[in-house]
């Protein structure tokens, strides 16, 4: 298998609404600088991955295709890939296949959404769910959420206070993210007065819905020379749980807030990039965590913190830019959350703190980097490991 290396990332300025553009004119803004700082031609573009949401985000089916073809795909093959919240991580995972095979030597990989397309987002998702008992109960993104937040508090003793101190952390790293849709300060007091969504779930512990989109170039050893920085992939998982919540709750194999799967992609990331002790030896991390409470999990599945400690980090502030292990600085996907895109959004931010290019929110002398995703009902996971070294 050949190494890999990002040598070009793009992404849009967040937005809740971009009517002024069409999805191909979107992926663009990003697409562009991507490729304009990979040092190749586009010619050299050996083959283009796609990503978005679900089709109903759009109102058409495969909205790329009139879209991106004509732009992109003219002689060039295009794959198109959708794990939900996952498809950035999931379509990064797949143009690096592609370039370690020796199948391509450069693949452009693209991830967008434009979420203000429908009227209501969570009647969308809700289509996701068993449609004999999971869907009449009116199950989407924010309630299952809150499920999974309920769960932690009585099985781990997490409060609110956590779940307002994460929201915190978040809107500050927003605040200096010049790409961030949300960037004000929010305080945990100001947190939990704010209204309940969907108990324990606040209004500003919400992600927000947004449009945007992210690329990035990836390549091999023999054009990896052509960037100044390359950013070398150390190692790669992904993973997938049960499609219903209802398999994963009990005493089964796969509990709900031990995101099980994100664990053994997480385990398989590592050892692929030769880290034993991921709090030890990660500088920063860019987590898919739409909420506070997935933070958390998140946190304890990718080997930070064990079962059930993750409020010991919050407390302790180890999480904050500054701190001992810096998660989400960029503010996250509270801050900007482009479904197909969001996934590689992370990438790309690991990619710019490993460059030393992320500007107000970078953290200090970082070296290696893991950025994940999460998509569907919490059961596709993905995890990359990176560094500025090849491996």
């Amino acid at each position: 298998m050949r190494r890999v290396a990002i040598t070009g990332a793009g992404q849009t300025v967040h937005a809740s609404r971009r009517p002024d553009v069409t999805l191909g004119e979107l992926c663009l803004e990003a697409i562009v600088p991507a490729v304009g700082e990979s040092g190749l031609a586009w010619d050299e573009v050996d083959a283009v991955v796609f990503g978005c949401g679900p089709d109903l985000l759009q109102g058409v089916r495969n909205a790329y295709l009139p879209e991106l073809v004509p732009l992109l795909g003219a002689a060039k093959p295009m794959l198109r890939i959708h794990t939900g919240g996952a498809t950035g991580g999931s379509l990064f995972q797949a143009g690096a296949t592609l370039v370690a095979s020796g199948w391509a030597r450069a693949v452009l990989v693209v991830g967008a959404e434009k979420a203000s397309e429908p009227g209501d987002v969570q009647a969308v998702l809700n289509t996701m769910w068993n449609p004999l008992f999971e869907q009449p109960i009116g199950l989407n993104a924010i309630n299952m959420l809150a499920l999974q937040s309920v769960r932690q508090m009585h099985v781990h003793g997490y409060t609110l206070e956590h779940f307002a101190e994460v929201t915190a952390k978040n809107r500050r790293g927003g605040v200096r993210n010049p790409f961030a849709q949300l960037r004000q300060e929010v305080t945990v007091a100001e947190v939990l007065a704010s209204e309940v969504i969907a108990w324990p779930i606040k209004a500003l512990e919400c992600c927000p819905r947004s449009d945007g989109a992210c690329a990035l170039v990836l390549v091999g050893d023999e054009l990896a020379g052509r960037a100044p920085a390359p950013v070398r992939l150390r190692g790669m998982a992904e993973c997938t749980d049960s499609m219903y919540i209802g398999d994963r709750l009990g005493d089964s194999l796969s509990e709900y807030i031990d995101a099980t799967t994100l664990r053994a992609a997480a385990h398989d990331a590592y050892r692929q990039a030769g880290i034993g002790s991921p709090f030890d030896e990660i500088d920063v991390a860019e987590i898919y965590s739409p909420f506070p409470s997935a933070e958390m999990k998140a946190c304890e599945a990718v080997g930070f913190c064990e079962r059930g400690e993750a409020d010991r980090l919050v407390e302790t502030g180890a999480l904050e830019l500054g701190g001992v292990l810096p998660v989400n600085p960029s503010g996250g996907p509270m801050c900007a959350n482009p479904i197909g895109a969001t996934g590689l959004v992370r990438i790309a931010e690991c990619v710019e703190q490993l460059r030393g290019t992320a500007g107000a929110h970078q953290v200090d002398g970082a070296a290696r980097a893991i950025a994940t995703s999460s998509g569907g009902s919490s059961q596709f996971y993905t995890v990359a490991v990176f560094g500025k070294e090849a491996p």
